[in-house]
């Protein structure tokens, strides 16, 4: 009995820095900007595209920038993102969470579980790696993240059946460092801190539909 509580205490200890990850503000939207690098204009253009992908679909993508990731990884970070505000149609958990962090030069695009098949870790790596990192390796944030959202979008409108009007306005894909990327799911010792974290946060920033439980683990983390 006293080992069980002593390690009930360990993990609610190991849980409590969880929460001082940087509050996210998505203002009833699905982008949340903290670290300012996406420009108006692109801000307008990725919202319409994930707009048009979950009427037509009910899938969601979930763009985040941050300041820091204050240590943690960035594939638990993109995790406790997506489960925290429920990313994804209820019960389908076909949400996506791109998340980056300029000051770590890192990214990642963390893939629901509804739509692994859609989005293998072959699929996510090429968006990652040809249509983000090498603007991303130019300090073209904004535009990166455009077009890392339309690739993505246009692959769940694919097996969907539906075709996307929103995704033609998206920056061409651009040559340049591929630098990348090891692809990386959330360690296995790390699930009952995600799942837990999840269930105890209260409140949902953000026009997501409110899935039942944002599972990832799959998708791409690229580097620059």
């Amino acid at each position: 009995m006293k080992k069980f509580t002593l390690g009930i205490v360990l993990l609610i200890f190991s849980i409590m820095p969880c929460f001082s990850l940087e509050t996210l503000n998505f203002n009833y939207g699905y982008i949340s900007d903290n670290a300012k690098i996406i420009t108006k204009e692109d801000y307008n253009g990725i919202t319409a595209i994930i707009k048009e992908l979950k009427e037509k679909t009910t899938a969601e993508i979930a763009v985040v920038t941050v300041k820091s990731l204050q240590g943690r990884s960035i594939e638990y970070t993109a995790v406790q993102i997506g489960r925290k505000y429920k990313v994804g149609a209820k019960d389908k958990n076909n949400g996506v969470v791109i998340i980056i962090a300029p000051n770590e030069r890192k990214a990642r695009l963390e893939v629901g579980m509804g739509l692994e098949s859609e989005i293998t870790n072959t699929k996510a790596d090429s968006i990652m790696n040809t249509d983000m990192v090498p603007y991303f390796s130019k300090g073209e944030y904004s535009k990166g993240i455009y077009r890392g959202v339309a690739s993505t979008a246009n692959l769940i409108a694919d097996a969907y059946g539906i075709a996307l009007t929103s995704t033609a306005n998206a920056p061409a894909k651009t040559i340049g460092n591929t630098n990348s990327s090891k692809e990386s799911g959330v360690p296995f010792w790390a699930w009952p801190i995600v799942i837990i974290a999840g269930l105890l946060g209260i409140g949902k920033k953000g026009n997501f539909g409110g899935g039942g439980g944002f599972s990832g683990g799959k998708g791409s983390t690229g580097s620059w």
